[in-house]
This record gives structure tokens, C-alpha cells and sequence, in this order.
């Protein structure tokens, strides 16, 4: 297809106007991304994956008014489980109009590349057994949770206990109320996102996780918990949209110039992806990648005045992702009005300690020499969040 191309959208709500085939080599590929880059946004245009049936979607997300070099990324997909994609109107009357600069399929490189004639005759694969995950029962607060994970001797799975890091469900009792809108980056294999879901039951949580083996274990503890709030996302969360190499170890996983390949996304798709009309709470743990998110999405994080609880763990950030601990540090207080720092295990005399910019290197001496080079910080501009 040439591109761009101008689309204009029945005035009816929810009218179809244009439909796109998926290549026939294409039918058996899963956890398929489709990148659409656009501009020119007028009225309400969405985009979705139609199901075989075409009575429903497998993924559906409002286009809105983007840079063309964000663009919008739909997905996972199982392409297998897919007919067609279609641009449609929105809810309200009235036409809408957008034009496509550019749409691609990102498909895994693990992906067999299969000529038409040969992929209908080729058989399914048989099944891979699923190994059976090892589960304990673990109590936070008031709630018991079963939690899987990744194996037995996996070092964070063999840690968890009995009312597993009091200093989140103490923060999240004084800070979060029971219709707390959430997303979770990093969310592992769902410990924090579970407690989340009791604590914040009449808001919404949303879980981030890159590594498909233990995005398959966050998951299953969602279901096996009836964490009917709880929504799922397999993605890196970083500045840009697009795939990269993730080093998968467990809850100590990341970004790297090597490893397997998964997609990357940003704040902004997240929130456009799930039509949040709310972000209360953004919870970041990505192994020193934190400093890119919250400089990409730092008019989001004002624009809903969020609360945003991020790791600042000054090892990783120097080893994984080359960033300068002090700088960060120093973009955190020239930005946020105010800066909490978590107490581990109660230290300062209470929950939280606050941190004004003159006492940057304080902060910056307690994380290195006192903390383990690990701090959980609370930043927000919005006073009524604290």
C-alpha cells in the first residue's frame, strides 16, 4: 500500500470505514504488534483486530492526536485468532477523519517465515507441556493470596513471606483510597499488583511485564486470585514505541543490548490503550530504566496529578541503563515539588521522610551508603496526594 492515506469515517457511532486484510503467511503468528503512525486527527477514529467471527475484537484503541514519531501501538495479537483490521467512528455522532502516515507488523523474530501455499497444508505444532509452577500461600494485610512463580530456588519467589514488604501496604493504606485508578510498571509476578487490587477494589490496576516467562506467571496469579480489577500488559514501558532486547532474569530483569525481543511502550499508549480517564498512582520498578519513563510521561504524570512511587537503585542505572544517579537525582527536585523517600522497615522514625533540593546529596549519600544503593522515592506535584 502507498502512503499516507486519508480516511474519512461514517457520521453514524461505531461505523465502520475502512478494512485491512492480514497476510495469509502472517495467519499462525502470535504476540504480533501493529504500529500505525498517523496525523492530521479529527473527531473520534479507532482502530481494532476483528475477531474470525468479526462479531467482536481482539484489540481495539482510540486514535488520538500523536507525534508521528510515537504512533500507536495495538497488540499483543494472535493474529491466528484475527480476520481483518478496521478503522471505525467513535461513540459520538459525527464524523471523524485521520490520516495513516505509515502501518507495519511487528512480528517475534522467532517467527517461521512460511509462504502462503505451504502454510494452510502445514500442520499445528504439538502443544509444548507446561511445566507445573510451584505456588505458596502468602498473607498481606488482611488478604491471603496463592502466588506462583517462575521455580523453587527462584531467589524473589523463595523470599516471599507472611506480610511480604509492609512499607508498600503501609503507603498505599495512607496514600491510595479504595477507587485508586493504578498501573504497575514492572509488576513481576503480580505481588504488588494483587495487593493492589484488595486495597484499591473499586479503582482499576493495570500490570506491566516484559519477560514473557514471568508475564505468564503474573497471569496466572491475576486469575487465581479473582483479580477481576486487574488488567494484564506484556511490554516494556520506556520513552518510545517499538521492540527491544530484554535480559530475562526473574524479578531482576531488563532492557539490553542482547536478550529476546519483546515490545516496548510508553505511559501515554497505556493510558490510551485502556481509555483510562484517570491515573492516581504509577508504581515504576524497571532496574535502573526508571529515569526515561518518568521523563517521557512527565506531563502526564502533572496532567493527572499522580502519585509515583519509583526504585532509584543507583547500581542498576550505572550497569544497565548508563545513567548518572546524581543527574537523575537532580531532574527529580528541579521537577517535583515534593520528594518522599520510603523508610525501609520503618528507619527515620516513621513511614515516609521528606526531602527538600538542598538536601540532593543527602539523599543521594543515604541511598549509596545507608540504603544499598536501593530507595523507594514518592515524587508528585500535586499536594493532595500527601
Amino acid at each position: 500500500m502507498d502512503w499516507p492515506v486519508s480516511i474519512d469515517t461514517p457520521s453514524q457511532p461505531w461505523a465502520y470505514a475502512a478494512y485491512v486484510a492480514i497476510p495469509a503467511d502472517l495467519r499462525s503468528a502470535t504476540n504480533v504488534f501493529l504500529r500505525v503512525r498517523t496525523s492530521a486527527v479529527e473527531g473520534e477514529p479507532w482502530i481494532g483486530a476483528l475477531t474470525r467471527d468479526e462479531r467482536d475484537f481482539l484489540a481495539r484503541s482510540i486514535i488520538a492526536p500523536m507525534s508521528e514519531s510515537e504512533g500507536l501501538l495495538l497488540g499483543p495479537l494472535d493474529l491466528g485468532a484475527a480476520s481483518k483490521f478496521v478503522i471505525e467512528n467513535g461513540q459520538q455522532r459525527g464524523g471523524s477523519r485521520v490520516t495513516i502516515q505509515s502501518a507495519s507488523l511487528l512480528v517475534p523474530k522467532s517467527y517461521p517465515a512460511v509462504a502462503p501455499e505451504t502454510a494452510s497444508a502445514k500442520q499445528p505444532p504439538a502443544r509444548k507441556q507446561r511445566l507445573r509452577r510451584p505456588n505458596k500461600k502468602v498473607r498481606l494485610g488482611r488478604s491471603e493470596f496463592t502466588i506462583c512463580g517462575l521455580d523453587e530456588d527462584d531467589p524473589y519467589f523463595a523470599g516471599l513471606c507472611e506480610n511480604y514488604e509492609l512499607e508498600f501496604q503501609g503507603f498505599c493504606r495512607r496514600f491510595l483510597p479504595s477507587n485508586a485508578y493504578c498501573i504497575d510498571i514492572g509488576a513481576n509476578i503480580g505481588v504488588k499488583s494483587l495487593f493492589l487490587s484488595r486495597h484499591a477494589h473499586r479503582g482499576r490496576i493495570i500490570a506491566v511485564e516484559a519477560a514473557p516467562s514471568v508475564f505468564e506467571c503474573l497471569q496466572a496469579n491475576v486469575t487465581a486470585n479473582e483479580a477481576h480489577n486487574v488488567e494484564c500488559v506484556q511490554a516494556a514501558v520506556g520513552d518510545k514505541i517499538g521492540m527491544v532486547h530484554f535480559s530475562e532474569r526473574s524479578a531482576y530483569g531488563h532492557i539490553s543490548d542482547e536478550g529476546i525481543e519483546v515490545p516496548m511502550v510508553t505511559l501515554h499508549e497505556i493510558v490510551r490503550r485502556f481509555d483510562l480517564p484517570r491515573v492516581d498512582f504509577i508504581k515504576i520498578d524497571v532496574e535502573g530504566f526508571e529515569f526515561p519513563i518518568l521523563k517521557s510521561s512527565y506531563d502526564l504524570i502533572n496532567h493527572y496529578r499522580s502519585l509515583v512511587l519509583f526504585e532509584f537503585n543507583s547500581w542498576c542505572q550505572i550497569a544497565f541503563s548508563d545513567v548518572n544517579p546524581k543527574r537523575f537525582l537532580t531532574w527529580i527536585f528541579d521537577h517535583f515539588q515534593y520528594v518522599q523517600v520510603l523508610n525501609p522497615g520503618g528507619k527515620g522514625g516513621g513511614l515516609t521522610t521528606e526531602f527538600h533540593k538542598e538536601q540532593l546529596l543527602q539523599a543521594l549519600h543515604d541511598n549509596l551508603l545507608r540504603n544499598g544503593c536501593v530507595t523507594d522515592f514518592i515524587v508528585t506535584n500535586e499536594a493532595r496526594r500527601l
